[in-house]
């Protein structure tokens, strides 16, 4: 009857012109593609009433966190089993923040802060603790090989036992690798990581030299006479060199120079570790089609400075990028979204060696943690945290997510989804485990975005070097996601790229903005200027292009600042035009085109003391909306439905669509419905057989009603905390 109905209503609509389809994204064949995995953290003790919780909401996905050492594998290895016999897919995990005695004895390969202290042993938190906090204390670049062998031999173990279980799917590598982020504090001051800096400077500043060179000491006054060049510094041997051992402001021009590629050097430290840990892991698994991946620590902020993890080169050794995403009072509206742009722009390039999801397809993104809303959020109903939860998960999917685990599914503390009892947020979790069930989530991809919002991890080094706090860095963070929502606000799609895949990969994206650029190099600006005359456009700030890599400011042929962008790049973009910001200069270059804004204005539209940033002819340079949101008919007289409403489209392999509607949340604040909105999507080839309704409230898909004319789908909905809408001839029964 139902289908009855919704042929009747295709039928009786106008039919007077077809759009041009966009090009859709592949998704991988059902014979390779796992289920769309809803999950927890899962405790190995968790009680019978737990348990049977997680069966009622659907979960079909568990982690067993804090695995790697011989000291689990007892209680692993059962529960492993007890979930395979439910059917549930398992993530298993190498390595903790809390390591084994045994590993204790390795003192000479603490974490060092810049003062010189170091960690010591606790064994009633079995971790090193440094500054009455407990975290790992290893140093990625000065590990050596003993303590590397006796890792390895726990990870076989651990490993071993778990050989016969048909439900791993994936194995996590390490835990949030960076270095220790303590307020006040840099690491890694490790004598031997210091040394092993300057083996670094040699390897990064000496390629071309080492071909040429006779012997070492030729190549290191080769290498010397480079650093000194672009350091501006006077050192006599390669012994001279340590990084400034104090906390920033740095303002002496060497020491900023030798801090700026000091941070970078602990940057591919921890990435060459994860190289390790990938290979011991193959070694180990040479025949297991198990993905291996490791949970990045959600957007940079000032973990850039701090920690020095960098998601998208981290990335590009894991079969699947993995992050976690708390958000919680201090975070800001769409920042779900914004980390999964990130995490979706850092996954980057194909794989060929992928299990998952097939060779022909993307890296995946899975989330592996994710915030609960426990009872420790006072200041919300367990309704409101529960809408919360059915919202972030949905955000989460709409990003690119096929995996979600929740942190954590039962815990004495705080993290908690369920103690046994069933709670708002465990039926926010079942409803749309039911929902991504059945309408097969694991088949639909985003849309290919035209937009790129790009964040260079330099400005965040040159912030936290220059800043009174090293805190001060997430004002650069802030216009990075900034940018991001203006364009969301715009109602257009955008992906976050990390400034190395510009730097590494062919550009796919039409526009470019690059906000807090400051630095930049004769590679980059060559990349940036083929784009822009191949018929990009590129949107950048004030103070774009005028430093170098090593924070000096780039000068004209008298020694003196350049007043606009170096290495060619003010024909690219020209010159701010003072006066409005919505009367800025646009630029030519070759088929494309270029404009400069002024600083910080992401910033402002975020923190909400600048207008939207991207107006006038910057917003003229940005392609059109594909999805429109107003009110409805009879609604308040109001021009434009709020920004809160957000709305993402997604395509399946044959040839549905689902868009997500979700309200973004303000610091932890109740989510306030908007109601009766319209959804007008364009560039819909032909009427849809059918058009179904997801929400937290309807434990079904409900038909939707809906016109098509010209191209253009419209229907009208209420939305609560997050509704998707699914449409198409092809959607199951």
């Amino acid at each position: 009857m139902l289908r009855m109905i919704m042929t009747i209503l295709a039928a009786l609509l106008i039919v007077t012109g077809v759009a041009a389809q966009t090009t859709r994204p592949a998704a991988a064949p059902a014979t390779k593609t796992l289920p769309f995995l809803i999950g927890a953290d899962w405790p190995a003790d968790a009680s019978e009433a737990v348990e049977k919780q997680a069966a009622d909401m659907g979960i079909n996905f568990a982690r067993i966190n804090g695995g790697g050492g011989a000291w689990a594998v007892e209680s692993h290895s059962k529960k492993a089993k007890q979930l395979e016999e439910r059917g549930i897919h398992l993530l298993l995990q190498l390595g903790s923040h809390w390591v084994p005695a045994n590993y204790f004895k390795y003192t000479d390969y603490y974490f060092f802060d810049q003062a010189g202290g170091t960690g010591k042993e606790d064994r009633n938190s079995w971790s090193v603790k440094t500054g009455g906090n407990d975290w790992p204390q290893f140093s990625y670049a000065a590990t050596g090989e003993d303590f590397k062998n006796e890792l390895y031999a726990e990870y076989a173990k651990y490993l071993a036992a778990m050989k016969d279980r048909t439900n791993v799917i994936g194995v996590i590598l390490h835990n949030e690798p960076g270095l220790f982020w303590q307020d006040g504090k840099l690491y890694d001051y490790n004598p031997r990581s210091i040394a092993s800096f300057r083996e670094w400077l040699v390897q990064r500043y000496g390629p071309t030299i080492r071909r040429g060179a006779v012997n070492k000491e030729q190549e290191e006054t080769e290498v010397l006479k480079t650093l000194n060049q672009r350091w501006g510094s006077s050192y006599k041997s390669l012994d001279d060199i340590s990084p400034p051992a104090k906390l920033p402001p740095i303002t002496d021009p060497v020491e900023l120079a030798v801090m700026l590629d000091w941070r970078r050097f602990q940057s591919d430290a921890i990435v060459k570790w994860m190289q390790w840990e990938y290979g011991a892991a193959g070694k180990i698994l040479p025949q297991r089609q198990w993905a291996l991946t490791t949970n990045l620590a959600g957007p940079m902020d000032n973990w850039q400075f701090h920690r020095c993890d960098n998601m998208y080169r981290i990335a590009q050794q894991m079969d699947v990028l993995g992050v976690d995403i708390y958000p919680n009072q201090w975070t800001g509206k769409l920042f779900g979204e914004y980390t999964m742009a990130m995490a979706r722009g850092s996954a980057g390039k194909y794989r060929t060696n992928q299990p998952v999801s097939g060779t022909e397809f993307p890296r995946p993104v899975w989330v592996l943690e994710a915030q609960t809303y426990d009872d420790s959020h006072k200041d919300l109903t367990p309704e409101q945290r529960g809408d919360l939860l059915y919202r972030d998960l949905w955000t989460y999917a709409a990003g690119g997510a096929k995996a979600v685990a929740l942190w954590r599914l039962s815990d004495t503390g705080g993290f908690s989804l369920t103690k046994g009892e069933a709670n708002p947020r465990t039926a926010a979790v079942k409803a749309f485990a039911a929902q991504a069930k059945w309408v097969q989530l694991e088949r639909f991809n985003p849309e290919p975005a035209s937009v790129a919002v790009v964040a260079d991890p330099d400005g965040l080094l040159y912030a936290g070097a220059t800043s009174e706090k090293l805190s001060r860095t997430s004002g650069v963070h802030h216009n990075f996601q900034g940018y991001y929502a203006a364009v969301r606000d715009l109602r257009l799609d955008a992906d976050v790229l990390l400034m190395d895949r510009i730097h590494d990969e062919a550009i796919g994206h039409k526009v470019l903005i690059l906000p807090s650029a400051v630095m930049m190099d004769e590679v980059m600006a060559s990349r940036l200027k083929n784009f822009v005359e191949s018929g990009g456009v590129l949107i950048v700030e004030e103070g774009f292009a005028s430093l170098d890599r090593f924070g000096k400011p780039l000068t004209d042929g008298d020694g003196k600042p350049l007043a606009s962008p170096g290495f060619g790049l003010d024909k690219v973009v020209g010159d701010k035009v003072q006066g409005d910001v919505n009367n800025m200069k646009v630029t030519s270059f070759g088929k494309g085109r270029g404009v400069i804004l002024p600083k910080n204005r992401g910033q402002g539209f975020l923190e909400g003391w600048a207008s939207q940033p991207l107006t006038g002819t910057a917003r003229d340079l940005l392609p059109k909306a594909m999805v429109n949101v107003e009110y409805a008919a009879g609604e308040p007289s109001k021009e434009l439905a709020s920004a809160r409403a957000v709305s993402t489209r997604l395509f399946d392999d044959r040839g549905n669509t689902l868009v997500v509607c979700t309200l973004p949340n303000e610091k932890m604040k109740p989510l306030v419905a908007e109601t009766g909105l319209r959804v007008t999507l364009t560039d819909v080839k032909k009427a849809p057989t059918r058009v179904v309704l997801l929400a937290s409230d309807q434990p079904n898909a409900q038909p939707l009603k809906f016109t098509w004319k010209d191209g253009r789908l419209t229907f009208d909905v209420d939305v609560s905390s997050a509704i998707a809408i699914a449409f198409g001839d092809n959607l199951p029964e």
